[in-house]
């Protein structure tokens, strides 16, 4: 029977390799070492009191894995380190064994918050039945800034069947959708992108900002420098564009978006913005806007992050949609968990393991 043991820096080169042999898996060796190094070794929320994750081992040989990565959190106002879940890969045959690794992660956090988001059908059935509730969070919708209209306008007459439509239609039709989308997005006056810049690292200005606005939201990520720059600029595997809205040298407010569909779609992981700040908020789209054009995508997608952000995406007029199925989970003991709720709580795209 395989023995669980806890992941140490020794580990690395022999866990790598496993993870990259692991069956379907394109990425190599060289890959997961960087992982690692994100997860733990340039994390500043990482510290050795903390373990790194558990492995199965058979004669010497990994045949399991699940590890943790760690994060800063602000749980009822207090900054705290929170756990979450990250790539549970074990052998077909050793599968017996895999509730072990996930009951030792369980015990590992009962003084903290552990979150799973990318669970598959399986380990979703699993997390319900160890009583994980689902983080409360309204990301399952999300609002779409069209880029490309052209596309959008094409793709919809599509639908229409069979009916003739000539070409000619298409070009002021989406010309026509742009104008008012541009239209109401600047708010009936400046757009706002003079303010905003693409930052390349978060400074000072970035922990002043989350010193203002901290007591917004009584749970949420800790959004100083330090944990911008890991989250944002310390990870080159999946790389993030951050931009800024600056007012006398003051930020108020930033997003954080990332590329999918080999650079089409543009999804918003965070925004950030001092309280009833629709002027900061409309800055930053439309610069992301104008920035998504450049680079030829086609769509931006802003999930639901809480309603007061619905709201102003629906004002705008931008299009409302299913998210892809995305299920967030965590648990906590029963006094901790008490302390969350919709009402007071900011949680998006960049939970759990989600964009890291």
């Amino acid at each position: 029977m395989a023995k669980l043991a806890t992941v140490t820096a020794n580990d690395y080169k022999q866990l790598s390799l496993f993870l990259a042999t692991f069956q379907d898996e394109p990425r190599d060796s060289s890959f997961w070492r960087e992982r690692f190094k994100l997860w733990w070794d340039n994390n500043p929320a990482f510290s050795e009191e903390i373990e790194r994750g558990w492995v199965l081992i058979e004669e010497e040989n990994i045949v399991g894995f699940l590890g943790i990565t760690p994060s800063f959190f602000q749980l009822s106002n207090r900054q705290i380190v929170i756990h979450n879940a990250t790539t549970w890969r074990v052998l077909p045959e050793y599968r017996d064994s895999s509730l072990s690794l996930l009951y030792r992660q369980i015990q590992s956090a009962k003084e903290t918050i552990l979150i799973n988001t990318t669970p598959n059908a399986v380990v979703y059935k699993i997390l319900n039945m160890l009583h994980f509730q689902p983080l409360p969070t309204m990301i399952n919708r999300e609002w779409v800034l069209v880029i490309n209209y052209h596309k959008y306008v094409k793709k919809a007459l599509k639908g229409l069947g069979n009916t003739p439509i000539s070409p000619l239609f298409i070009k002021p039709c989406a010309a026509l959708l742009n104008a008012y989308q541009s239209f109401k997005l600047s708010g009936f006056g400046d757009s706002g992108i003079n303010h905003v810049k693409q930052v390349d690292k978060a400074d000072r200005s970035f922990d002043d900002l989350w010193e203002r606005t901290k007591e917004v939201y009584a749970n949420t990520n800790v959004r100083n420098a330090k944990a911008i720059n890991w989250f944002c600029f310390d990870n080159k595997d999946y790389e993030k564009t951050v931009f800024g809205y600056y007012q006398s040298g003051k930020l108020l407010g930033y997003i954080i978006l990332r590329n999918s569909d080999n650079g089409k779609v543009l999804h918003c992981l965070d925004l950030w913005t001092e309280p009833n700040r629709d002027d900061v908020i409309s800055g930053l789209i439309n610069y992301a806007r104008q920035y998504a054009q450049e680079v030829y995508c086609d769509t931006i997608r802003l999930a639901y992050f809480n309603k007061t952000l619905g709201d102003y995406y629906g004002k705008v007029s931008l299009f409302h949609a299913l998210a892809d199925e995305k299920k967030d989970y965590y648990k906590a003991a029963t006094e901790l968990a008490d302390k969350i709720s919709e009402d007071n709580s900011y949680f998006v795209l960049g939970q759990g393991d989600y964009g890291i």
